[in-house]
């Protein structure tokens, strides 16, 4: 099983990386992303002015300063939680606190919050044998191999399965090549990062309740505490994730941030136990320094100098709990990092683990109204949008003529898309390539239009300006916010700059076409993208299965050749011929 895989994701990463041909996925594509609407709040939170509980407004507004200027941060979302009430909330531009975001890795605490309310009712245990409740699903020689493995090895990240989410595109049964896989060391031996733990212990959730686990916690957890506007994706067996594909609002991400800081107590009522809570958030297993300053506890991370506990995912998905200032800090974000490499952890921890309040602070309903003012308007700074002094308005009757019905041919889009490719990777989702792109004057401003295969994606465009729609990809539903600005490049060429925000999700499209007589250049970035190659080498050796494998391949390898071949399958740049 371990060849066979392992041989289908060299295939894919080969089929990604040749951007002469569409990708072909080895398994099929099964559509289940759409989007899910906020519904009216259940149990919102409480809202107060900082002031009230002893935080100057400025004091958050300089932590929004350092947000908005650090280039390595990329946030989408941010609330700030004291005393069980919301001090801050904010999106930022192209983003909503109404729209439920992906939660990658970070949705593995709520798992292990579904594994403690089983253990508290005593349906299982932490030494509980895997083989005692899987056995049936086990060859006679994987019984054998996973005899010593316990539930603990699965929460700790300890297993030592080789078999992990890089595969998961290459396979429909996805517990059978766990438990078919060898395993690269004995279980609790080690800590290697594997999120196909997280799927098993989800799909231990079914076997032993009959519930998957959003029926699980709806029941248990979810109800109680008024989640109810959020979506967990599942496998081709229809069993949750568990690791990953939860998308869910911030706020909700902050109460169940609250439950855990507050030792399983939500509302005045032990939802979980307390006993439970307290393994979770004390270290089990040593990360290497790699991923961050955090080690592992039961599927959430705690920091090494005692400043709290975090519900990490890629990309920079964060619930920050600090015990010792009663603080929740939930942060969304596209960032180039799979653990926790960027400064954002050091902004968060700097500003919140210690005491930050003071028994001197008074009311300040002006400096309270200008930050709740800034939560409505939080922007990063964005070279692409700043006009220059030639800029035209998008709306101008001269631009919306330069623009209107034309088509451009494209060429060399065999493997380029509107959807980035992080998505597209990760939702096995791949596009048939983009074919044309072509511009129509509606309702006094503009629309783009992507032809990829049979389908054509449109995007409206207003100059400066947040607009929002929703894309269908082979059956997969995105809303995305779209910003686009008109200017001249320094040889005076017409350039159209586009920012796709897939807002539910922690990826960008970034666009940028420069106009000539009967042509255009047309160039694709995203965010998360390029930089992950960059910054992630270090962080996945040692710590995810394959980690050493992939540092010994780039060491031996022409690193200039690879590092090219990666920046043209995250950035391509395409020809556009003016169709007559």
């Amino acid at each position: 099983m371990d060849i066979k895989w392992q041989r289908n994701a060299v295939r894919m990463l080969r089929r990604i990386a040749n951007t002469g041909a569409p990708t072909i996925p080895c398994a099929a594509f099964i559509p289940q992303k759409r989007i899910v609407e906020r519904g009216e709040a259940v149990s919102p939170l409480c809202r107060c002015s900082p002031e009230s509980l002893g935080v100057s407004s400025e004091y958050i507004e300089k932590f929004l300063d350092v947000l908005e200027r650090d280039r390595d941060v990329n946030p989408h979302t941010l609330m700030i939680i004291r005393n069980s009430r919301v001090i801050f909330e904010g999106a930022f531009e192209g983003y909503s606190l109404d729209i439920p975001h992906i939660t990658h890795s970070a949705c593995k605490s709520i798992t292990a919050l579904a594994i403690g309310i089983m253990v508290d009712e005593g349906l299982i245990s932490e030494d509980t044998k895997i083989v005692d409740i899987l056995g049936d699903k086990m060859s006679s020689v994987a019984q054998i191999r996973l005899k010593d493995m316990e539930l603990r090895h699965l929460l700790t990240m300890s297993s030592g399965v080789s078999f992990n989410d890089v595969g998961l595109a290459t396979c429909e049964d996805w517990a059978e090549a766990f438990l078919d896989s060898r395993l690269k060391f004995a279980p609790g031996e080690a800590f290697m990062y594997n999120s196909m733990n997280s799927y098993m212990l989800s799909y231990i959730v079914k076997r032993v309740t009959d519930e998957g686990l959003s029926e699980f916690l709806d029941k248990r957890l979810f109800s109680y505490m008024g989640i109810k506007d959020y979506y967990w994706e599942r496998c081709p067996r229809g069993i949750e994730k568990g690791g990953w594909g939860l998308y869910m609002l911030t706020e909700d991400l902050g109460k169940l941030g609250l439950l855990v800081l507050n030792k399983g107590m939500y509302g005045g009522k032990q939802l979980v136990s307390r006993e439970w809570i307290e393994k979770m958030t004390t270290a089990h297993m040593s990360a290497p320094p790699s991923t961050g300053e955090y080690d592992y506890g039961l599927h959430t991370w705690r920091h090494r100098g005692a400043q709290g506990f975090i519900f990490n995912g890629m990309f920079g998905q964060n619930v920050f709990g600090f015990p010792q200032t009663d603080t929740v800090v939930v942060l969304t974000a596209g960032n180039n990092e799979f653990f926790q490499s960027t400064p954002c952890y050091k902004h968060v921890n700097a500003f919140f683990s210690k005491k930050y309040w003071s028994d001197g602070i008074v009311e300040d309903k002006w400096a309270y109204e200008s930050l709740r003012k800034r939560g409505d308007t939080l922007k990063r700074k964005r070279d692409y949008l700043i006009a220059n002094p030639t800029s035209k308005n998008m709306e101008s009757e001269d631009v919306r003529a330069f623009f209107n019905g034309k088509r451009y041919e494209i060429k060399g889009g065999e493997s380029a898309s509107l959807m980035p490719l992080v998505i597209q990777a990760m939702s096995n989702n791949y596009t048939p390539g983009l074919r044309e792109i072509g511009f129509e004057a509606v309702d006094g401003g503009l629309s783009i239009s992507f032809k990829e295969g049979m389908r054509t994606h449109v995007l409206p465009l207003s100059q400066g300006s947040v607009e929002y729609t929703s894309l269908n990809f082979s059956g997969d539903e995105y809303k995305v916010s779209v910003m686009g600005r008109f200017t001249f490049n320094e040889n005076d060429d017409p350039v159209l700059m586009i920012k796709c925000n897939f807002c539910e999700t922690s990826s960008t499209r970034d666009i940028k076409l420069v106009f000539f007589k009967d042509s255009a250049d047309v160039y694709l970035s995203e965010t998360p993208g390029y930089g992950l190659f960059e910054n992630g080498r270090s962080a996945i050796d040692g710590v995810m299965p394959g980690g050493k494998m992939v540092k010994l391949i780039l060491e031996k390898a022409d690193m200039e050749s690879i590092t090219k071949r990666t920046r043209e399958v995250f950035e391509p740049h395409l020809v556009g011929t003016l169709k007559k």
